[in-house]
């Protein structure tokens, strides 16, 4: 498989990571419309570009060596908990109404992606896993070319996202949006637990 392929496959992988960036962008599209959704897309894809660059040039060193310290895991999993806890307890709900929206909004949309995304501190867990798995296979250009094509892919599958909003609607009336967070909900609480099994692991 092409260094190109695979991390374009990779980057449309990212469908599986729901959270609060996803239903932003959803939320963002369903109420306001495809524009707004793509716009909130646009904002996401270059907090994802500004991430990777930190990471890829900056501090990935750095966070790769400490990550492994069981304080750094017990951290992580009082995020997860917190995260996990407000989905179950507070659901965040909103309304498939479609709102008109001009163009002056689309600002918003942007910032709104960009900051949600840019503030996920898991999305520098994701990117520095991305980069530890292209300096692991590759080299150079091909590296390059392998974290250029999950940036597209991950551009590509919020794009889609906002197109089909439209499409999912039915399935978003608060029951089943509840029943969205409490499994969301109670993942993460379970991812940390597991962190916490680790970190107490790394004392013993």
């Amino acid at each position: 498989m092409t260094p190109f392929l695979k991390g374009f496959i990779l980057g449309l992988g990212t469908i599986a990571l729901i959270g609060p960036v996803f239903f932003t962008l959803i939320k963002n599209a369903v109420q306001y419309g495809r524009n707004a959704g793509i716009w909130t897309a646009l904002g996401i894809i270059v907090s994802d570009i500004i991430v990777f660059l930190i990471c890829f040039f900056g501090t990935s060193s750095i966070l790769e060596q400490i990550k492994s310290e069981p304080i750094v895991k017990f951290a992580g999993a009082a995020i997860l908990l917190a995260m996990g806890l407000k989905f179950i307890v507070r659901p965040v709900l909103f309304d498939t109404q479609t709102v008109e929206t001009s163009k002056k909004d689309y600002l918003g949309y942007f910032t709104q992606g960009f900051l949600v995304n840019g503030v996920n501190p898991f999305v520098f867990i994701v990117w520095i896993g991305f980069i530890t798995i292209g300096r692991n296979n590759y080299q150079t250009t091909d590296l390059y070319i392998f974290l250029i094509s999950i940036l597209l892919g991950i551009f590509a599958i919020d794009l889609l996202k906002s197109i089909l909003a439209d499409k999912i609607k039915p399935f978003l009336n608060p029951k089943s949006l509840k029943l969205s967070y409490k499994i969301i909900g109670l993942i993460l609480i379970g991812f940390s637990i597991r962190l916490i099994i680790y970190g107490i692991g790394d004392y013993l």
